[in-house]
């Protein structure tokens, strides 16, 4: 097969075989036009080619033209950029252990560490270690900014995961030994549709994050700054699922009032069990002086004002008889982040909750079911539990009452 072989002003014929790869034509052309095989990639139809691939599975036709374009040097690092609020491309700077000065060789530099070995160059300094500093490309003065680690240029002509799209030139990546990556479209779906769904995976040392979308064991978003980039609403959604989600399997209580978080199992910093409505085994005092002295229910978060012609009974006792005896499903974790005394408006939306909602019977999460069977996957704990009875699955339940 004849095809044109073009170099910026330069062409000729060549004869290629279709059982070579890429690389060998590549090889071959760069001896032809006399060019530095490392600087230059392979093209056909404006689309880059895979050195890899081999010639017999590319679209080569008789005469077509081949080109031989020139790589731009581009930046391989990425930072989050509090001022500029986005994914911004990164310059490099390297500062002196010693004297502080960016005038520092490198010879080595690892990018886990974020350390350099080298020279400086600062006059007399014999420094040979610097700390590796990553700069907002819009300007060095924009600080703070976050070198986000997983994400990078698509150089190899990864595609993504889901979309399978190879032309993204910025992907997220999970695992580069399996090349598995999203491209940051794909990526902000994938992490609105977990944590709306409450599958955030808490692992050790990093908190609350996401894995593989191709299910790859520890591979996982290592630095939550990665979730940024998806808007300030969705990182404060997520702290507040983060911060709900750990309480919660701590088995705590939070005052609904002054937001003290009260650990149920340690005496010593514990609320007081209150046993003036003795109906109600979830209703605690907040203990002084590390509490606010407010009588409050765990499961619904209502509060005793002192006011006398205030009921005492909380609304977990009060719908339980247009609810068929089913407590209360607000979350016992309500506004984690910024407790405050709970509006007419806020009022109305939890009634409103409780009304169509059931709780779990491990964890209490409110739980809404639209249509399907009764049995009911808990997102937030794990369990699988009954909708009529409100009790863990059983098999007298898959008999009686799966529909």
């Amino acid at each position: 097969m004849i095809v044109r072989l073009v170099c910026e002003a330069e062409e000729f014929d060549f004869e290629v075989n279709s059982d070579w790869n890429i690389l060998f034509l590549k090889q071959r052309a760069c001896q032809l036009f006399s060019v530095d095989f490392d600087a230059y990639s392979v093209y056909l139809n404006q689309e880059r080619l895979n050195e890899d691939r081999k010639i017999s599975t590319c679209s080569f036709a008789e005469g077509c033209r081949i080109e031989l374009i020139k790589r731009q040097l581009r930046n391989k690092y990425f930072v989050y950029c509090y001022v500029c609020e986005v994914v911004s491309p990164s310059l490099v700077s390297f500062i002196c252990d010693v004297c502080g000065f960016s005038e520092f060789m490198p010879s080595v530099v690892s990018d886990i560490t974020r350390t350099a070995c080298g020279k400086c160059c600062h006059n007399d300094c014999q420094s040979h270690s610097a700390t590796v500093k990553f700069i907002c490309m819009k300007s060095a003065d924009h600080q703070p900014t976050v070198m986000l680690r997983h994400i990078r240029r698509n150089l190899e002509l990864i595609p993504c995961v889901a979309c399978c799209n190879q032309h993204f030139e910025v992907l997220v990546s999970f695992c580069q030994k399996k090349s598995h990556a999203l491209c940051l479209e794909c990526f902000k779906s994938y992490s609105k549709e977990y944590l709306e769904s409450g599958q955030f995976q808490l692992v050790d040392d990093l908190g609350f994050t996401l894995g593989c979308p191709a299910g790859c064991l520890d591979s996982f978003i290592s630095d939550p700054h990665h979730f940024r980039i998806l808007g300030k609403e969705f990182y404060s959604r997520y702290k507040d699922f983060s911060a709900s989600r750990y309480i919660q399997m701590q088995d705590c209580v939070v005052c609904p009032v002054c937001g003290q978080i009260w650990n149920t199992f340690d005496e010593s910093h514990s609320p007081t069990v209150n046993t003036r409505i003795p109906s109600r085994s979830q209703w605690y005092t907040c203990k002084p002086p590390m509490g606010c002295g407010s009588l409050f229910c765990a499961a619904c978060l209502w509060h005793f004002t002192g006011i006398e012609s205030d009921s005492t009974i909380c609304r977990c006792d009060s719908t339980s008889a247009e609810r068929f005896t089913h407590p209360s499903v607000l979350s016992r974790f309500w506004n984690v982040w910024r407790m405050v005394s709970v509006t007419s408006e806020e009022r109305d939306n939890q009634d409103i909750i409780a009304k169509v909602s059931r709780p779990c019977p491990r964890c209490r999460s409110a739980t809404e079911k639209a249509g399907g069977c009764n049995h009911i996957h808990c997102s937030v704990c794990g369990i699988d539990w009954c909708w009529v009875c409100c009790e863990p699955w059983t098999g007298d339940c898959q008999a009686l009452h799966w529909l």
